[in-house]
């Protein structure tokens, strides 16, 4: 390589107030190679001795970490630069100051943020919105930007304001704009005053400190491996560069970059930032990769995969073939992906059935931390007002730990009777609810012993959070979490295997602690959901550090990998929505205002981005994969507008298979375990595959298709051979495996459907006993009454929205009638006369069923809703339905009432009693009845009560609803297998 002369200019710093002459240089490269062994010849240049005092700036931590690698194969990795991101950068330069002053921390940063928000507002200068903490944290960021890009808050004030004020009279959104433009100006002169009063710097001041003192050592040279903000979204500002400019003691600046890159624009907004510099072009031979393309008469230059696990699992697949067929490790391979998240939750599932491990170039989010779930729950359970879902989520998570002084440690069972039984009473929330709870259950005879240590446990809980409902200072709430989960939270032993567990818990508990101390002095009160917001804000920003694996495949961003030293690249995630990386928009303004201020134009952005990826191809020493695939979460995406360019590409091309990496090509012996990488014991590990390995064929196997083995016959309640009939397999979760359906009813919400109709039961069942009477227009207002009362009782348990909805529903208003009003005047209309009423009347009794020539008795149990007795000795079994009557195929229930009443009247009253036609009153409109014809239903329900017995005796379940639509309902639809069968 024709490799670096010391020919260079020299900035002199005339045009500034502090004289420091520096070399000023700029290296051109052609691809990532030439990139890589430039910066080696630059590092390995440096005189030994001044080596610990220069510094490479590169994107990231993860991209430092490449650098690291690369220069350790020049045997300087004793004796390195600083290798820092921009904000490493700033912090190795504040410990070069003589005053070395302390840093204000994010978090302080935020609450003085939110004081000169109040202070702004209190001067007069109120905002168009409401101030939330989502949006304190975005005014700071825009505070930061606009100072990083050279403007001051009086340019600003100048730049903006100005051009609104003219327009502001005759345009509502222009005044709007000019409304929030003098707040932030007020808030941002807020901000730099209450920042004077402390001795800590921020990026800001700090930058002022560095051009205003000498540093204590000279700093050498600066190697600059990244451009600026427009041609690199973790690049410099221009803030940066004239710090380089103007810094005092500041020896030399080398820039180093691609052709790509400088031609995008670069190059150009060089010479205005660091006017005068001379650029010298580094000419490599270094052979260019070979880009592999599916061997396909499309004729494409990449792969497009179904979605990512798919598009993982090929890579997954040639990093294994590569370690088999080449002795290749898979550390000599890297996946470059735009965003690292999906892929990092991906990969561990994915090549674990490769033997593959992945290095990640970036840890995971905090958010992403089992224990950070901890921190929602505790406020769940406050915003919820201690509601029975919050407090069962926390008393049964894992990472609390409760003890009833009664019973010693909450087992599992008291957590589930507590839910059931809070369920059942309709219990809504709140501390005073549970005290009164406790009460009642601990009165003499009433004491359900297996809920009642949850039930203390949950008391305990809402009296120590109890004070975080109230509005107070955020301090105080942090304060009464922080104590929460150090008396609760369950312990870890700080040991090798809990090592993470261990530092994300260290992490909340100081960024909690942090934040307590940094609002001890803020005297603003807020609500709980004030806080959580605060908390939340913080977490989403901080990420837990990556644990190294050794010989992984690498997973990094493109900012990262340019770094990196690698056999084969494999560029995966080639979307519109990832490539290139979208930044995030700014709130306050539009586009076209932000780049008066200095903000880059997005035409300019997309032309270096396209210059990035054009470089990325040539990263690789052997081969490069290009990859996409088109479905996110079964949504269609498209294909990145980068691909667009790949036929211009210089590249040497070899065709493959796309077959030959699809899921079908694996190895039929290999086992995958479908799970993260864990290590298991071989014996178990065998004997796993062995029982696999029976399972082949299991879809002929009888037990799949629901035969689980005869049953003994029972007293069958009608509503379950309803329940059969309308789903075999329904049934057997129910009333074999003894499961409860999943919850329908939300805590905040309002009753479900059949939680409504259970209620609704029972209140006209306390009605009809107390009402025998006939029922007449004349005694109609005196029913209502009655009725009244008995539901004013029956809905005193719930909520108050609730209770008012349901008190219409049932008592009707000025506008509309209610239920119990229609259900009574259809009663009115009705020509027969009765002369009492069966409510709830238990029945059991065997019925004696025919279907052909066969018999069979069966022993039924059954209550109806209700049983009319006529004078002329008829009767009619009448069953409420809140909702819609079941399909006639299904209607077996007031049929088998029917029979089974008929007979046991005339045993009990000594008299013939004859049935009238059955029916369904829905209480929706009860003047609409579904009739039911008698004999001929009478027949075929004994006909179906016949099979279906046979059925569940012979032990027959398989999946086969009466309605796949209602599938999507169903309480037991997380444990079917929806292989449906469509003859039970």
């Amino acid at each position: 390589m024709d490799f670096i002369s010391s020919s260079c200019s020299t900035l002199d710093g005339s045009q500034y107030d502090v004289v420091t002459p520096r070399v000023v240089r700029l290296f051109r490269v052609s691809t990532l190679r030439e990139f890589q062994r430039c910066i080696q010849e630059v590092v390995v240049g440096l005189d030994p001795t001044k080596r610990k005092a220069a510094a490479v700036i590169v994107p990231t931590r993860s991209a430092s970490e490449q650098v690291r690698s690369m220069l350790a194969t020049r045997d300087v990795a004793e004796c390195v630069p600083a290798i820092v991101s921009r904000t490493d950068w700033y912090e190795w330069l504040r410990l070069r100051l003589p005053s070395q002053p302390d840093v204000l921390t994010v978090i302080q940063r935020q609450v003085i943020a939110t004081r000169a928000a109040r202070d702004a507002i209190e001067a007069g200068c109120p905002p168009p919105f409401d101030l939330k903490p989502g949006l304190i944290a975005e005014l700071l960021s825009f505070y930061d930007d606009l100072h990083r890009y050279g403007r001051s808050t009086d340019a600003f004030e100048r730049l903006i304001v100005k051009d609104l004020e003219e327009t502001a009279d005759t345009d509502r959104g222009a005044k709007r704009l000019l409304q929030q433009s003098l707040f932030l100006a007020e808030a941002f002169r807020a901000y730099e005053h209450r920042r004077a009063a402390f001795s800590s710097v921020d990026e800001h001041t700090l930058r002022n400190l560095l051009l205003e003192q000498e540093l204590r050592k000279q700093v050498s040279e600066v190697i600059v491996t990244m451009p600026d903000q427009v041609a690199h979204p973790r690049g410099l500002y221009p803030v940066d560069f004239d710090l380089f400019s103007r810094m005092p003691r500041l020896g030399c600046i080398t820039l180093v970059a691609t052709d790509a890159i400088l031609d995008s624009g670069y190059r150009e907004r060089l010479d205005d930032l660091l006017p005068g510099l001379e650029e010298e072009r580094i000419v490599g031979s270094y052979d260019r990769p070979t880009i592999v393309v599916p061997d396909s008469p499309e004729d494409d230059l990449y792969f497009t995969w179904r979605d990512r696990e798919e598009e993982l699992r090929a890579v997954g697949l040639q990093l294994d073939r590569r370690r088999q067929n080449d002795g290749l490790l898979p550390s000599s391979a890297a996946i470059v992906v735009q965003r690292s998240l999906p892929y990092l939750y991906l990969a561990p599932s994915v090549f674990d059935e490769f033997d593959i491990q992945v290095s990640a170039g970036v840890g995971m989010p905090l958010a992403t931390a089992p224990y950070v779930a901890l921190i929602d729950l505790i406020f769940e359970v406050v915003e919820s007002n201690f509601s029975r879902r919050a407090l069962v989520a926390l008393l049964e998570s894992p990472h609390c730990e409760f003890v009833d002084g009664h019973n010693g440690s909450l087992g599992r069972r008291s957590i589930q009777a507590l839910d059931k039984r809070l369920r059942e009473s309709y219990f809504h929330g709140g501390r005073d609810e549970l005290a009164k709870t406790l009460s009642n259950w601990t009165d003499a005879g009433r004491e359900p012993l297996e809920a009642l240590p949850a039930l203390r446990c949950a008391l305990a809980i809402a009296e120590e959070l109890q004070e975080m409902c109230s509005a107070q200072l955020v301090s105080e709430h942090l304060s009464i979490l922080r104590q929460f989960l150090n008396d609760h939270s369950s312990v870890v032993r700080d040991t090798p295997k809990n090592n993470k567990e261990v530092a994300v818990r260290n992490l909340i508990s100081d960024g909690l602690k942090s934040f307590q101390e940094a609002f001890h002095s803020y005297a603003g009160i807020a609500d709980v959901t004030h806080t959580r917001a605060i908390v939340h804000r913080w977490i989403e920003n901080q990420t837990c550090a990556s644990q190294k694996v050794d010989n992984g495949a690498h997973l990094l961003d493109a900012h990262a990998a340019i770094y990196g030293v690698f056999e084969d690249v494999f560029v995966a995630g080639l979307v519109d929505s990832d490539w290139p990386e979208k930044t995030k928009p700014n709130i306050f303004y539009p586009a076209r205002m932000l780049v008066g201020l200095g903000w880059p134009r997005a035409g300019d952005k997309m032309l270096s981005a396209r210059a990035a990826f054009h470089d990325l191809l040539t990263l690789s020493r052997g081969r490069v994969w290009l990859s996409t695939f088109s479905l996110e979460e079964d949504d269609v995406v498209n294909a990145s507008p980068v691909l667009e360019d790949l036929a211009e590409c210089e590249l040497t091309r070899e065709g493959i298979s796309q077959t030959a990496l699809s899921w079908g090509a694996r190895n039929p012996e290999r086992t995958r375990t479908g799970g993260s990488q864990a290590f298991f014991d071989s014996k178990v590990k065998d004997q796993w595959k062995l029982l696999r390995i029976e399972r082949v064929g299991y879809r002929n196997n009888q037990r799949f298709k629901g035969r689980v083995g005869s049953r003994p016959a029972k007293p069958y309640a009608v509503t379950e051979l309803e329940q059969y009939l309308s789903c075999p397999f329904k049934y057997f979760s129910r009333h074999t495996l003894g499961l409860d359906e999943s919850s329908e009813r939300d805590d905040g919400l309002f009753l479900s459907s059949k939680q409504r109709g259970l209620l609704l039961h029972s209140v006209f069942e306390t009605f009809f006993k107390d009402w025998q009477s006939k029922l007449t227009l004349l005694n109609l207002d005196r029913a209502l009454d009655r009725f009244a009362a008995i539901a004013e009782k029956a809905i005193a348990c719930l909520g108050p929205s609730e209770r008012a909805v349901l008190k219409m529903w049932l008592l009707g208003s000025a506008a509309s009638p209610g239920v119990a009003e229609r259900v009574f005047v259809a009663e009115i209309e009705n020509e027969l006369e009765i002369v009492e009423r069966l409510t709830e009347h238990r029945i059991r009794r065997s019925l004696e069923c025919r279907n052909g020539e066969e018999r069979r008795t069966v022993e039924l149990r059954g209550k109806p809703d209700r049983i009319d007795l006529h004078a002329d000795n008829t009767f009619r079994v009448i069953d409420y339905k809140s909702g819609l009557p079941p399909q006639s195929s299904n209607a077996l229930q007031l049929t088998v009432y029917t029979a089974c009443i008929e007979k046991q009247l005339q045993a009990e009253r000594s008299s013939e009693w004859q049935a009238v036609e059955p029916v369904y009153v829905l209480l929706g409109d009860p003047q609409k009845k579904t009739e039911v014809p008698i004999k001929k239903d009478i027949e075929t329900g004994e006909k179906q009560v016949m099979e279906i017995t046979q059925a569940i005796e012979h032990g027959h379940y398989p999946v086969c609803p009466d309605s796949r639509f209602n599938c999507q309902f169903c309480g037991y639809s997380t444990i079917c297998r929806k292989d449906y069968d469509e003859q039970p």
